[in-house]
């Protein structure tokens, strides 16, 4: 699991000897996926490059986790 409370694993497992060693996905991976997705969907062939897209994803991953910590 990670140690960042305000980025925790996004499908936290009780059971860690199944995946030994593996944490999985943080909030923040998982946030970066669907941003990425949508991102990819409104843009056209010639609009970006995949580094520009995936810059632009984490960073309304980290605007989510942001709001997120306001709570």
């Amino acid at each position: 699991m990670t140690d960042n409370p305000d980025n925790p694993q996004a499908f936290p497992r009780t059971d860690d000897s199944i995946y030994a060693g593996e944490a999985g996905m943080t909030l923040r991976d998982y946030y970066a996926g669907h941003a990425l997705a949508a991102i990819i969907t409104r843009a056209s062939k010639t609009s970006g490059t995949g580094n520009l897209f995936a810059s632009a994803s984490y960073e309304y991953a980290d605007a989510m986790l942001a709001e997120r910590a306001k709570k």
